[in-house]
């Protein structure tokens, strides 16, 4: 077997740095994943001001619904996720049931740590999604008026996402 493993680290300590943490985390990228241990973390509010201070910063939620959207274009990764991590077995690679099934257990997960999956979670209503999708291809789109993502975007898709995650 060969690998290679980097592990950089920078620690942020002293009154104020968990309000850095959207901040700091942009520098990698738009997505986040916070993995906790015991309820300690959400019973002292430490939870709550890391989500704010992602949020904050413009990072997205991890979302099991644009998770669904995309595995309707391009199963195969989600059969693979949901086979190497929960388990599962396809009956094809491109079985999206499958993949489907690995997307709900992944948000039962999510549930299960206190992790935020809906925009209800954060106490974002569904009125300003129109809005959302239409300032985000204002400012990314691909020249043709699609997000540039995986798989690529319209407005129309970008509000769907959000309404199934309200």
């Amino acid at each position: 077997m060969k690998f290679e493993f980097s592990n950089p680290t920078k620690i942020i300590f002293g009154a104020g740095s968990l309000a850095r943490l959207g901040d700091a985390a942009l520098r990698h990228g738009s997505r986040a994943l916070l993995v906790t241990g015991g309820g300690s973390v959400k019973r002292s509010g430490t939870f709550d001001r890391a989500v704010k201070s992602l949020t904050d910063a413009g990072l997205a939620v991890i979302n099991p619904s644009w998770m669904r959207f995309a595995a309707r274009s391009n199963p195969r990764k989600f059969v693979q996720f949901a086979e190497r991590i929960f388990g599962l077995r396809a009956g094809s690679p491109d079985d999206l049931d499958c993949a489907l099934a690995g997307i709900d257990r992944f948000e039962a997960f999510l549930g299960s740590i206190g992790c935020p999956t809906r925009f209800s979670d954060l106490g974002i209503d569904g009125s300003k999604f129109e809005l959302y999708a239409t300032e985000t291809l204002r400012i990314v789109n691909d020249g043709r008026g699609r997000l540039p993502a995986l798989p690529a975007m319209t407005k129309d898709d970008i509000v769907m996402v959000l309404r199934s995650a309200a």
